[in-house]
């Protein structure tokens, strides 16, 4: 939300002629921003209480008891220049001066100047109205261990201690950067802070929740994930810690919701929709690790949620296989399982619209390297628009790290177009037909084998042609 600076709400404040043709807009945006608002409101009571004291104190008396004028030239050095960029102090008695200048109405001599003086240092000292409140970004201070929060206009409002975030790689600061998220839950309020890390007395605790900040750095709520996970009749941890988080309005109703998928670092995975407010509306237990994004398929301005990873039950080889799952999150509601992933006992989910299997390929196998994907996103595919899933197998062997890989373009229809490899896939597959270990060149025929192998959930089964799981007709992919 843009704010309106506080020369125009003082203007406004007063009446002045100047405002009057925007004075329906801001008075619009009072009704939403209760922080411009209120500062109208403590301006209107500055006024308010000066004019008061500058009454009482009755008319001043400006004649000079000298018996000569004696006139006296400032040197041209000795006059002090403004800064020649935007300049706030930060102390009381130089914010009284940046607020006089800026505010010549206030200007005036003898008594009402002190009388004003003495206003302000006490408006000042109550309400710093220079410093926007406002968060709208985090900086991971892996020096210091805290998570620092900035204004628009770079100035740090508070900390808070994260023992999670000291002295993190490259690699590790990008991750924990996606696991905190500055948003606007609540219409017309300010933004809060809403992390998957520990913070604050959480650090020494091996089990997280997911902690929303308010916009001072004080604590909103925190909601503890622990769920019983029964899986093919073998128990699993029930505390579960936050790992990515998505806020958007899934719903289509104007609120935002958050979405949680929370995990032990493996099998099994749970994808929790909570209400703004942090309460748990719905879970969906998946075995495999997930990762998420969201997509527009129906290009309608609701966006749906697109989990991708690995399925981890097993089936039929013993490696996990790729898979991609689009969900409608308004109907993930109650308890319920992934349909790719029977066995927790609980009904499959409303949310499930359609379900991607992608294939182990030969060299998946021959190096006992399973299948994950670790990347979702839309492209551009000549003319139309389509969605790119990197495939990418992972082995106990650092020397085969990342491979095979392949790149698959799937349309609009969520069919797939075509397979792509990378040049390290090329290069790892020669040597392992040199050593013998599989058979065939990585050509267009091997490319559209694997391609003829993608399979679609339809809610009993998987199968070669495209199937969505529930209600079909909701779904745009022509």
């Amino acid at each position: 939300m843009q704010h309106i600076d506080e020369h125009t709400i003082e203007l406004y404040v007063l009446g002045a002629s100047t405002v009057q043709e925007r004075k329906d807009e801001i008075e619009a945006h009072f009704r939403e921003c209760y922080g411009c608002r209120a500062l109208a409101e403590e301006i209107d009571h500055f006024y308010e209480e000066t004019f008061e004291k500058l009454e009482q104190a009755g008319p001043v008396d400006v004649s000079s008891e000298a018996l000569v004028p004696i006139r006296r030239d400032i040197s041209l050095y000795d006059e002090p220049y403004a800064p020649p960029i935007p300049y706030r102090p930060a102390t009381v008695i130089g914010k009284i001066g940046y607020f006089t200048r800026r505010h010549p109405l206030m200007a005036g001599a003898g008594s009402f100047v002190a009388a004003a003086a003495l206003a302000l240092a006490l408006f000042f000292s109550l309400k710093d109205v220079t410093k926007d409140p406002n968060p709208v970004y985090i900086h991971l201070n892996s020096e210091n261990a805290t998570i620092d929060a900035y204004n628009r206009e770079n100035q740090l409002l508070w900390k808070v201690p994260a023992k999670s975030v000291y002295h993190l790689n490259t690699s590790d600061y990008y991750q924990a950067s996606n696991r905190i998220i500055v948003t606007n839950l609540m219409h017309g309020d300010r933004n809060v802070v809403i992390t998957a890390l520990p913070v604050l007395d959480d650090n020494s605790s091996s089990h997280v929740p997911l902690t929303i900040l308010s916009s001072h750095g004080d604590v909103f709520h925190k909601t503890w994930f622990t769920t019983p996970i029964l899986y093919r009749g073998v128990q699993y941890n029930t505390n579960l810690n936050p790992d990515n988080l998505l806020i958007d309005d899934f719903s289509g109703d104007g609120t935002k919701e958050i979405i949680v998928t929370a995990n032990n670092g493996r099998s099994p995975n749970v994808i929790y929709r909570l209400a703004a407010d942090g309460r748990i509306l719905g879970e969906y237990l998946h075995f495999g690790l997930l990762r998420m994004t969201t997509v527009n398929m129906r290009n309608d301005g609701r966006r749906q949620i697109v989990l991708f990873g690995e399925n981890d039950t097993g089936e039929p080889d013993s490696l996990p296989y790729p898979v991609a799952i689009i969900l409608d999150m308004k109907k993930l509601t109650g308890r319920t399982q992934a349909g790719d992933s029977p066995g927790f006992g609980l009904p499959p989910s409303d949310a499930d619209l359609v379900i991607i299997r992608f294939p182990l390929s030969d060299m998946n196998l021959a190096l006992s390297a399973k299948g994950s994907v670790v990347s979702f996103h839309p492209i551009r595919y000549g003319d139309t628009q389509a969605f790119s899933a990197t495939i990418m197998g992972t082995s106990a062997d650092p020397a085969t790290d990342q491979v095979p890989t392949f790149e698959y373009i799937i349309g609009a229809d969520l069919r797939v177009r075509e397979v792509k490899f990378d040049s390290h896939t090329l290069l790892y597959r020669n040597r392992m037909l040199s050593e013998r270990k599989i058979t065939g060149k990585l050509d267009t025929r091997y490319l559209e084998t694997l391609k003829e192998r993608v399979r679609y959930w339809d809610g009993k089964e998987w199968k070669p042609d495209f199937a969505s799981v529930n209600q079909p007709e909701s779904l745009s992919l022509h």
